[in-house]
């Protein structure tokens, strides 16, 4: 083998491996929670989920918001409970919640679902 070959067969093999590189560094992997949030707010969003199974219990959330403005401003949230059918069960603690939100502040929030029944969750938040 000459050396311009085996310089061809190496300059190969480096472009197969930076472009691998590249395909591994350009993949974007969303938080399994993300699909979960619908967000409609321009004051906050909600930047992480924790969720927490506990058999005596049930399905527990801690859900942290961080503001985007930079005065005071108001969002507002809904934690939506759903069966393991995708099945929403309706909940007084469904309701609508109130977010005052200081200037790029960080809140947050822990719900534990009404219901041993309840296994999935939706997220909506609007201003």
């Amino acid at each position: 083998m000459s050396y311009f070959q085996a310089l061809k067969i190496g300059s190969v093999i480096a472009g197969m491996v930076i472009a691998g590189c590249q395909t591994q560094a350009s993949r974007v992997v969303e938080p399994e929670w993300k699909s979960r949030v619908t967000d409609n707010s321009f004051n906050a969003d909600v930047f992480s989920v924790k969720r927490k199974n506990d058999d005596k219990v049930g399905l527990e959330l801690d859900i942290n918001f961080v503001s985007k403005s930079p005065t005071h401003n108001k969002s507002r949230y809904q934690v939506i409970w759903m069966d393991d059918s995708g099945h929403t069960i309706d909940s007084i603690i469904s309701i609508w919640r109130d977010l005052s939100l200081s200037a790029f502040g960080k809140y947050s929030v822990s719900h534990t679902a009404p219901s041993l029944r309840v296994k999935d969750y939706a997220i909506n938040l609007e201003d």
